[in-house]
Order: C-alpha cells, then structure tokens, then sequence
C-alpha cells in the first residue's frame, strides 16, 4: 500500500511536472508570438492577459491592457449592450476554431482592419479563448480599391460600349466582362460565358478575320482587327477589337482582348462621305464654275467642276491649288489682288459683295470675271465656295439680246404696216 501511494504520488508529480513544462512552453510562445494575442474570459469578456506584440500594435501597457475588456477594442464603440453581444457572438465561440474580420482600435483612437481567430484553452485550471489578431488593414484597402476599380470599369465600358474578356487556348469558355455581354446582347450571368457565344455573335463573313487575328496573336503576341457583329435581334455592329498573348509560368498561355463598338463613328463616316460625294455631283453638275478650297494661302483645291477648267482652257486637275489658282491673273495687280481675295476669310453671302477681275485664260486671253466668295460649313470641315461669272460672255449675250430685241420691234413694225 505504502509502495502504491508513493508510486501515485510519482505519478502525479510528474504529470504536475509536465504540465509546468507545457504551461511554461505556452507562455514562451505565448510572449514571442510576432502577432498580437490576448486571453479573455468569454463570459466577462474581460482581457485576462496580452503578449507584447498587442502591447506593441495597439499601444496600452499591459496592465492597462488587463483593466480593459474585449469590449473596449471595437471600432466604433457600440451603442448598446445588445450590439456588444451580437458583435462578440460572432467571434466568441468556445466550441473550435473561429475566425472573422473585425475593426479594432488603438490607445489613440485610430482605427484599423484585424483579422481574429479564437480558440479554446484551458489555463491555469479555468476556460478562455485565445484570440489571435492579424493586421490586415493593407488587404482590406486593397480589396476595396479593386472593388472601386471594378465599379468604375463596368461604368466606363457601359459609357465607353467596349468590353473585355480573357480565354486559356482550348477551352471551351472564357471569361468575359459585363461590358463584353452587354455588347454581344447576352445576359450576363457570370464571367464564364461559353467561347461559341462570341463566334456566334461575329458575321459570318467576318469570322476569318477574327481567327486570322487570334493566329496572328498567337504568333507574335498582338494583334488587331476590325469585325461586323450580328446580333440576335439582327442588328449589324461594327467592332474593333485588340488581342494580347500573356505566357504565365513559362507554360500557361491566356489570350486577353478588347473589344469597342464603333458602330456610331462608322455610321457617321458614311453620312459624311455621303454627304461629299453629293456634294461633288452638285457642283460638277452646275454650268457655272465653281470652286470649293480650304481657307488659307497654301491650302488645297477641294472640287472645281468642269465649268471652271472650261472657262480657263486647261485641263481637269492641274491647278491644285490656291498658290497656283492666284497666278491666273492679268498682270501682277491682278494675281496679288486675286490671292488676297481666295486666301482671305469670307464670309455670309450677304456680307460678301461681288469682286470684279481680270482673268487670263492659257491661251493669253483677258477676260472679265465676278468672283462671289462665300464661307461654308460642309462634311464637318470648313469651306471657302468661289463662284465665278464671266462678265465678257454675258456683255456677249447681252448685246446679242439687244440686237434680237431690235429686230423683232422692227418686225413688228413692219407687220402692222402690212395689216393697216
């Protein structure tokens, strides 16, 4: 009996004896733990003790610290017990291992992002939580700021109608934005979307262009290419749209690309285009001559219609321009009169009176002209329209319409005769 309680007692010591050989273990790890750490008691909350780097991040001594509870960490402070409950129930949980992002603050009040993790102990014969904070104010801001990047991106593709999306070669779906849905006319769901979508959604006479520019990038790493879109109501959109090869850990290769709509500028183009090439049949079809120039010295002719090269005796296409225009002058007075006249600004026909000068045709012969200068505003670009009258022709027509007014009073004349 003796040998038995001494062998107990043997027993006991050494459990004892292991047990301060854990305890001291913990608290050495316990103090030189590079993250805060602190023990509380889950009931009172209150800090039981802190090891020295929560002396360090959050700025109390450590006897300040054990006259604080867990409450007094939170930022903001709650407003009420029942907000300090429900805000400690959702990390306090004796039953395992929990973990949780919260906002603490300092001695000095400066708040920041902690990321706790609680477990049960049993210390110094009672139960507490550990609670282990891990600083990580740099994530959260940057989370944010991805968040906000993010917002500001699916507001630029829906302002700007471009889109993006990103494909491993030979899968069979990619990852497309919200803006690259938007312009392909199809829900977006998630950023998987299957790759046939998209081919679907390009003309079929297009297609080729697009896989020329997806080999192409596969090559030599970028590419770009311009494509119609045909929707699923019908509608046809024109499309640009850019191509990049990254090669990540020398093996994965992701093809990333762009895509705007550019159907409004095109569109817009072709008015325009239209636009000048009505112009043209306009001008080229009035027996006046006509020319149209930008304003400036050294500008170039824009259109000057049949009528003009006519009247000159040259042929279509050789004065090109306004330096050279000036030289059908007669005489030195004439061409600088006639270069001040087509290089200045002009402006509202009402505003512009009639010119009169003497023009040189190629053959050597003078003859009198009005020149009518007047600024325009056609296909977005501005205008200076000459429109130029031969004065000897209808000085010409003129008598010749007197002399035919003439004979015809004396016709007259001499048919009353006849009747009396």
């Amino acid at each position: 009996t003796a040998y038995r309680r001494q062998r107990q007692m043997c027993i006991r010591d050494r459990e004892q004896e292991k047990h301060r050989q854990t305890q001291r273990a913990y608290q050495q790890l316990f103090r030189a733990h590079t993250q805060p750490m602190w023990l509380i008691n889950e009931e009172s909350r209150q800090i039981l003790d802190v090891n020295d780097a929560a002396i360090a991040k959050y700025g109390w001594s450590k006897e300040e610290f054990l006259t604080l509870r867990a409450d007094d960490l939170q930022y903001p402070p709650a407003q009420s017990q029942d907000a300090l409950d429900e805000h400690f129930a959702s990390f306090l949980d004796s039953s395992g291992h929990n973990t949780i992002g919260k906002r603490h603050r300092n001695r000095e009040g400066h708040p920041f992002w902690v990321e706790l993790t609680t477990h049960p102990v049993h210390f110094d014969d009672a139960d507490m939580l550990l609670v282990t904070g891990v600083d990580i104010s740099v994530q959260v801001e940057a989370a944010r700021a991805a968040r906000k990047a993010l917002k500001h991106l699916e507001d630029a593709e829906k302002l700007g109608r471009f889109g993006s999306w990103e494909w491993h070669p030979g899968s069979s779906t990619m990852e497309a934005s919200r803006g690259m849905a938007r312009l392909l006319g199809v829900p977006y769901k998630d950023r998987r979307m299957p790759i046939q979508i998209a081919i679907d959604r390009v003309h079929p006479e297009d297609r080729h262009l697009s896989k020329a520019a997806v080999e192409k990038c596969m090559e030599v790493g970028d590419s770009e290419t311009q494509f119609r879109g045909m929707l699923e109501n019908g509608d046809i959109r024109y499309y640009r749209e850019m191509f990049h090869r990254q090669v990540y850990n020398a093996h994965e290769v992701v093809i990333t690309g762009s895509v705007i709509d550019e159907t409004d500028q095109i569109l817009h183009m072709q008015h325009l285009e239209k636009q000048g090439s009505d112009l043209r049949t306009m001008l080229i079809s009035l027996p006046a001559p006509v020319v149209l120039h930008e304003p400036g010295e050294n500008s170039k002719l824009y259109l000057a219609n049949p009528a003009f090269y006519c009247m000159l005796g040259v042929p279509a296409g050789e004065e090109s321009s306004i330096a050279n225009l000036s030289q059908l002058g007669a005489g030195q007075e004439q061409k600088n009169f006639l270069r001040q006249l087509l290089s200045s600004e002009c402006g509202q026909p009402s505003q512009t009176p009639k010119q009169e000068i003497l023009l040189k045709r190629v053959n050597g012969s003078v003859f009198r002209a009005h020149i009518h200068c007047t600024r325009l505003n056609l296909t977005e670009q501005n205008m200076v329209q000459l429109v130029i009258h031969d004065l000897d022709d209808e000085i010409v027509l003129r008598e010749q319409l007197r002399q035919a007014n003439q004979n015809l009073s004396k016709l007259n004349s001499k048919t009353i005769k006849v009747l009396e």
